[in-house]
């Protein structure tokens, strides 16, 4: 039957397509036009059978059909050519699929370099080509359309490029058309077709899609799967691993190889790195489903993002190690599908993941990642990501994964707490996130279900802060409700996090100490393990964070006070914050006295001290915070300028030196709401600082008293403004302070008496997403209201897994 095309019959001029049978020397047409072709130099015998019907065999040499009364359907039109064909031999020239062009109009051409088309148009002639080498006895569908200004080509599904070309449209002609072949015998083509169709308008993608869905399209051939080896494009594709960042700025690099391992319960990512030199629009990135003979993983297991990028003008400050420099750094990472109902993200909000339009000469940094389920069995899955674009050929990556004969545990063994993430946007009166932008009361359970989620899918601890574990009544009858039971049992069950926190007793706050009674405390923490014992989810560590850096007398009596019994408790941990070279001997027996969990800043940290701590029974912790180290040793710090693999081996010095835990200090948000409220998260990575003040600094012998010029000071950079340039001849560090401001007078404090600088830049101390692991989504900026992470947390997610691995090799 006619390949008819009923959804685009407008200005469908000619629509050919094989007999039914091998009989005749006519060539129907289904238009409506009747174009009724005739066979010249040609018998019933090029009738042939093929993949989707009769079609013509053709020898390349003087055998063509004629279509003689086209008219003027094309003057003063656009033109686009349908053609399934294929080449059994490469001839010279140009052989012909249809050709109009030697008495004028067009003719559209396929050769052993690529398939075009040449057109005579009312602006000029023009020859225009897709460098894409046809293979021989191969099938292919290609659509070539011209709308007088610009011509674009599709083979197979897939759009091969775009280019201008402003001649505008189609002249006169009432010539003969030739199918094979032109009029004098010069463009044969040796091979064979069952599909010409030509339309005086310019089709779109949707029409291609339409083409090959069409019930009589061609089946391609299991055994030829119809691919192109080399594509003429203007974007470059290649992979890399997840725990390396390219900024904007970097050139290109190479490669599509992607092989994954990870176990059961286990995700592992890659990226996807695209630049063009023009720039191209509607990028899009698909994933299928990884199959193996084992079984199927899921395409819904299959997540994509789109990392977002932030500008870093100054860089992060540091001592003994070194950022990556100013520029463009990917960091969040907006979702494609929502973080727990996996359902497609509508149009419409500030920042979607896809499709979006490439900009030329950048870099940017797509994210892949499969979420291997726990029920998975060991082998070996294989599977595509797809990238498209306007103009451009699909680049399709092979991913390979192979998954271990074992699964990782529910429950991470690296115990964390970096608190909850919606509770860290809500925090303080950070009014841009708690109540603009979307976040109404009744967006909160959705919003935290999205945090919880995001934490839980990490393998990190989710802390709900609407689970309040806190006994109630009087002073001596206390106890947990068994509502905040069932809410802890719930929120455990569903996010398996590896600490579940118990409520500060007596407030939150360390001072005025007020001295209770023995039962008065005793009392509280009965409640508490009542309660904990009651919720019988032993995997969850019950938690209370105690105290915070308890180094006045106020604070160490604090946990004297409460951390005794805490400590003597057999079902809840005593958490205390410390940096082990601020505690003074007469301090550590109350320190002692009232902590089970020592957490340990890098920066401060003293080996000897930790291996004291473990040896009397103590569990320890890590956690970063800002930039300065008070050794000479590197330490992996936590800031968007820093390499990513800084937050991948946080766990990896856990498990080597026995540590049983993390905590960030600033949450899993971020300290916006804290010190930089009213700022857009979205476009200013400064997080803790402000770029308000500069000049520059001439100290001679240590003097504490300097003159700074150029200077635009504010109040607030008293302790904050430090040399940019920090080294001194000797090549030391030189951690300069402003102890004070005076017009243009600034006193400052150094470690170094008898320093010589003169000339020393300065800028205001700023830290750039100092603490951030997500950053706050709406439904105005990402369409959902809840958190976006970013390429931190996937960098500490691996970490995390790869503890775990440690654990089990180790136990």
């Amino acid at each position: 039957m006619p390949f008819v095309f009923p959804a685009l019959q407008e200005d469908l001029v000619l629509n050919w397509h094989g007999p039914d049978g091998p009989t005749g020397i006519e060539t129907k047409d289904a238009s409506g036009g009747n174009h009724i072709g005739t066979f010249t130099n040609m018998d019933p015998s090029n009738w042939a059978m093929m993949p989707n019907g009769w079609g013509l065999a053709l020898d390349g040499l003087t055998e063509k059909v004629e279509i003689p009364d086209l008219g003027d359907a094309f003057d003063g039109r656009p033109i686009s050519c349908w053609a399934v064909f294929k080449l059994n031999n490469y001839t010279s020239g140009y052989p012909r699929i249809i050709d109009r062009v030697y008495n004028g109009q067009f003719a559209f051409y396929a050769r052993a370099t690529g398939v075009g088309i040449a057109c005579v148009c009312s602006g000029g002639n023009f020859d225009s080509s897709i460098s894409v080498p046809l293979a021989l006895g191969v099938w292919y569908q290609v659509l070539w359309t011209y709308d007088g200004a610009r011509y674009t080509i599709y083979a197979n599904g897939r759009c091969l490029g775009s280019s201008a070309a402003a001649y505008g449209f189609l002249t006169a002609s009432s010539a003969t058309a030739w199918i094979g072949n032109r009029t004098d015998n010069t463009r044969g083509l040796d091979g064979e077709i069952t599909d010409v169709a030509l339309w005086s308008r310019a089709l779109l993608a949707g029409d291609a899609d339409v083409l090959l869905s069409h019930p009589d399209a061609l089946v391609l051939q299991e055994d030829a799967p119809l691919r192109f080896s080399t594509v003429a494009r203007d974007i470059t594709v290649w992979t890399e691993a997840d725990t390396i960042r390219y900024k904007r700025d970097q050139a290109a690099g190479s490669g599509t190889t992607v092989a994954l391992a990870a176990a059961g319960n286990e995700t592992r990512g890659f990226q996807v790195l695209l630049r063009s030199t023009s720039g191209v629009s509607a990028v899009n990135l698909t994933a299928s489903a990884l199959t193996g003979s084992a079984g199927t993983i899921a395409a819904t297991n299959v997540w994509t993002y789109r990392a977002h990028q932030l500008e870093v003008v100054q860089e992060t400050y540091h001592t003994h190690t070194a950022t990556e420099g100013t520029g463009w750094y990917p960091g969040p990472l907006i979702p494609a599908r929502h973080p727990v109902s996996g359902d497609d993200i509508e149009a419409g909000a500030t920042y979607q993941a896809f499709p979006y339009t490439l900009p030329a000469n950048q870099t940017h940094t797509l994210w892949v990642e499969v979420r291997v389920p726990s029920t998975t069995a060991a082998g070996t899955y294989t599977g595509t990501v797809t990238v498209s674009a306007d103009g451009q050929d699909d680049v399709e990556i092979d991913v390979t994964l192979t998954v271990a004969p074992f699964g990782l545990p529910m429950t991470a063994a690296l115990r964390t707490n970096f608190g909850g993430p919606i509770w860290r946007i809500s925090y303080g009166d950070n009014a841009a996130f708690a109540g603009a932008d979307g976040w109404g009361a009744d967006d909160w359970t959705a919003a935290r279900a999205v945090g919880n989620t995001i934490m839980s899918n990490h393998r990190l601890s989710a802390l709900d802060d609407n689970i309040t574990f806190r006994p109630y009544g009087s002073s001596l009858t206390w106890a947990v409700s068994s509502a905040n039971i069932t809410a802890a049992q719930t929120h455990i069950d569903a996010y398996h996090p590896s600490v579940f926190s118990i409520t500060r007793p007596a407030g939150y706050t360390a001072e005025p100490i007020t001295s209770p009674e023995t039962e008065y405390y005793d009392a509280w923490i009965a409640a508490d393990e009542v309660g904990v014992a009651a919720i019988k989810r032993p995997d969850a560590l019950a938690v209370v964070y105690l105290s915070d850096e308890p180094y006045t007398a106020a604070g160490s009596d604090y946990v004297a006070l409460w951390g005794p019994a805490l400590r003597a408790s057999d079902t809840i941990e005593s958490l205390v914050v410390h940096s082990h070279y601020q505690v003074a001997d007469e301090d550590m027996d109350d320190l002692e006295s009232g902590t089970n969990i020592w957490v340990s800043n890098l920066t401060m940290y003293s080996a000897s001290a930790i291996a004291t701590l473990q040896a009397d029974g103590n569990s320890t912790w890590l956690y970063t915070a800002l930039t300065d180290s008070y050794n000479s040793t590197a330490r992996p710090f936590w800031a968007l300028d820093f390499p990513v693999l800084h937050y991948r081996v946080m766990p990896w010095m856990a498990h080597e030196s026995d540590h049983e835990g993390i905590l960030y200090w600033a949450g899993s948000i971020n300290v916006w709401p804290t010190y930089r409220a009213g700022s857009d998260p979205w476009t200013e990575p400064v997080t803790y600082g402000a770029i308000t003040g500069y000049g520059t600094i001439s100290v001679e012998n240590g003097s504490p008293t300097v003159t700074g010029s150029g200077t635009d000071f504010a109040g607030d950079l008293d302790q904050y403004i430090v040399p940019v340039v920090t080294t001194t001849s000797a090549g030391r560090y030189v951690p300069y302070r402003i102890d004070s401001i005076d017009g243009d007078t600034i006193t400052l404090s150094s470690n170094y008496a008898g320093d010589t600088e003169s000339g020393l830049a300065f800028r205001k101390e700023v830290y750039n997403h100092e603490g951030v692991l997500f950053l706050p989504a709406t439904d105005a900026t990402v369409g959902y209201n809840g958190v976006v992470e970013t390429l931190a947390l996937k960098a500490l997610a691996v970490g995390v897994a790869d503890f775990d691995y440690m654990a089990l090799a180790t136990s």
